[in-house]
């Protein structure tokens, strides 16, 4: 017993469970349908192909999408994103007046009729080309969208309410605006088409069965709604009704109507269709018809949408935002006049420019309708040559060197090729006409160039003779380049010439005493600014003299003496011996800077006299001058380990 009361109840049990489980699904199922959310219907738009009774109404539907919003669409320079809304509804109402083939929206209340709840209208993504570069390939430069958000927060920032469009149908009628009739032919009397209804609901569907005529096609007919009457009168006949459209009629709102005989005598009623040119007998019929006449307001054939249509942007407040030129390279353009209006700035106009005349201009872009006004843009026409990482390194060999690939940085290249057997010298080569070579050198893992850090001063001895005076230039631009690279930041300069600076033809003149290069570089440069009277050269005899000016050094460093000329004039080749001994007594350095027509003479009397030198041979406006320069430094200072 206990068995079987004991089975029974785990089977009763396990059925009270199975039906609570049933229970629950139902449950779930019918809630699950009962939360679904409501999906929206489907769009809809009005296309109607026939003519309408007054009253007639047709429901519109619209999800919009940014193709169907002409703000997105129409604009050029512009697209949109992020668009956030709702389907839109309202309704269309044939009410018979003029315009809009009779048909006016009837809008629905409650609806929220903003075209969208959110959208970013962005002024589009491009790549403005500014020129081409030396291979002919275009240089351009990418802009993103910029993107303002539409919220509605302002009126800066407003949101349309959308409107209805209406079209003709397809198959109106060639210049019948949205009559499928036609136009009136001026001077051509009682045109019209009609259009019979046969049952109770032709009012919404029925298929014309007469094409505009000023003769009813159907001539045999003997009943309906006609203009076949052969004189100046139209006929409807007991219990007749349709659409008659009278092209003639100067008053807009009678030309289409709907016309239903709906009793009194049997016979045929005649309705006047004139007098010709007023149609006044006719109107008045029409708008005073008897009783057993009833004359309704109808409409043409018509297509319908939502749509959300502007004729303007709106004042909306955009950033400015630099033009092309703050975004390329020099070379460009070669100054700020060359730079055309539309590369100045890509949205807004442009301040006033400064820094005019220097190697770069700036501007800035005033936003529109009160956007922000850009940051600083900047175009900079030359920018300097830059030695790579390679610079002043040590490398065993040329092919650890090139390996390397650090010749040149900051976006300049190298101008020409390598030369030197270890070390190595290279130029990277300024972009944009008003830029500096740099002049960079490697170091062979043999040698020992510490002294070329360490001794850090140097004496020019610098040829301003008559003859040296298409050199100027050059030789200033050399050293202003040279002077450029950091590596000279510690070093002192000091400044004598061949010849007077004031116009005298002194052999020799002490220009400018010890000038630190990190904050005198443009006062050296300027005391090499003009060049004496063509006579009496001795530029060995400067060299000894400069000697005995600068060295020795109160602080007892070292240094080099560099000599640049082009001559080789001089009786005092006696001082050869004493320059050698001031040499070596002070630990000094020479580098001769020569023309090719005086290299031999100086290579025979300096190593006659045992002096050690390096010859380096400059062109003859001294445009290489910088690269000999940093090539005799570092010859001169640097020893085999």
């Amino acid at each position: 017993m206990k068995t079987n009361h004991g089975t029974t109840l785990k089977n009763r049990t396990l059925g009270s469970i199975r039906a609570l489980l049933f229970l629950c699904a139902s449950f779930l199922i019918a809630s699950s349908s009962f939360f679904t959310p409501a999906q929206a219907s489907a769009d809809r738009n009005a296309n109607i192909q026939v003519y309408k009774l007054e009253g007639t109404q047709q429901e519109l539907r619209k999800t919009l999408t940014t193709d169907d919003l002409n703000i997105c669409t129409d604009f050029d320079d512009y697209t949109c994103q992020r668009l956030q809304t709702e389907q839109k509804k309202t309704k269309i109402e044939c009410t018979g007046q003029t315009g809009n083939g009779g048909w006016i929206e009837k809008q629905i209340s409650d609806v929220d009729r903003r075209c969208w709840v959110n959208l970013n209208l962005c002024y589009k993504a491009r790549d403005v080309v500014v020129g081409q570069d030396a291979q002919g390939n275009a240089i351009s430069v990418h802009f993103d969208d910029i993107c303002v958000s539409l919220d509605g927060r302002d009126e800066q920032h407003a949101i349309p309410d959308f409107s209805v469009k209406f079209d003709p149908s397809e198959n109106h009628a060639a210049g019948g605006d949205f009559s499928l009739c036609g136009s009136d032919d001026s001077g051509t009397h009682k045109e019209y088409c009609v259009w019979p209804v046969t049952d109770e609901d032709s009012a919404q569907n029925y298929a014309p069965v007469s094409a505009r005529t000023s003769v009813d096609p159907d001539s045999g007919a003997t009943s309906g709604l006609t203009g076949n009457t052969g004189d100046d009168m139209f006929r409807i006949d007991y219990g007749s009704k349709g659409f008659l459209e009278y092209l003639d009629n100067p008053s807009a709102g009678n030309r289409l109507k709907y016309l239903e005989r709906t009793g009194g005598d049997t016979r045929p009623m005649m309705i006047p269709a004139g007098p010709k040119g007023t149609l006044n007998d006719y109107n008045n019929f029409i708008n005073n018809p008897p009783s057993d006449v009833e004359v309704k307001n109808a409409c043409y054939p018509v297509k319908a949408e939502v749509v959300c249509d502007i004729s303007t942007l709106p004042d909306m407040p955009i950033p400015g935002v630099c033009g092309a030129a703050a975004y390329v390279g020099p070379g460009v353009y070669s100054h700020y006049n060359d730079i055309p209006n539309e590369h100045l700035c890509y949205v807004g106009d442009e301040t006033a420019v400064s820094n005019y005349e220097g190697s770069y201009v700036t501007w800035k872009c005033l936003g529109k309708n009160g956007g922000d006004t850009s940051s600083t843009c900047r175009y900079t026409y030359s920018q300097d040559g830059q030695c790579g990482s390679s610079h002043l390194a040590y490398f065993d060999t040329k092919s650890a060197l090139d390996s390397n690939n650090a010749y040149c940085a900051g976006g300049s290249a190298m101008a020409g090729a390598v030369s030197g057997e270890g070390p190595w010298f290279w130029t990277c080569g300024a972009t944009g006409s008003q830029g500096n070579d740099a002049y960079c050198t490697a170091y062979d893992d043999d040698l020992d160039c510490d002294s070329f850090f360490e001794n850090n001063t140097m004496v020019f001895v610098q040829d301003l003779s008559g003859s040296f005076a298409d050199d100027i230039s050059n030789t200033k631009n050399a050293l202003n380049a040279l002077f450029a690279d950091p590596v000279f930041n510690e070093w002192s300069v000091g400044l004598t010439s061949t010849a007077g600076s004031d116009g005298s033809s002194s052999v020799y003149q002490k220009q400018l005493d010890w000038t630190d290069v990190s904050t005198g570089k443009s006062t050296i440069l300027n005391k090499i600014n003009g060049y004496g009277t063509t006579g009496s050269e001795d530029p060995i005899y400067a060299i000894y003299r400069a000697i005995q000016d600068f060295f020795p050094r109160a602080d007892g460093r070292s240094g080099t003496i560099v000599m640049i000329t082009d001559e080789s004039d001089g009786n005092r080749e006696d001082y050869l011996s004493k320059i050698k001994d001031k040499m070596d007594e002070h630990n000094l350095k020479l580098v001769v800077l020569v023309t090719s027509g005086v290299k031999s003479y100086y290579q025979n009397v300096l190593s006659n006299a045992g002096i050690e030198y390096d010859l380096e041979t400059i062109t003859s406006d001294s445009s290489n001058l910088a690269a000999s320069l940093l090539s005799g430094l570092t010859k001169v200072n640097c020893e085999n380990k």
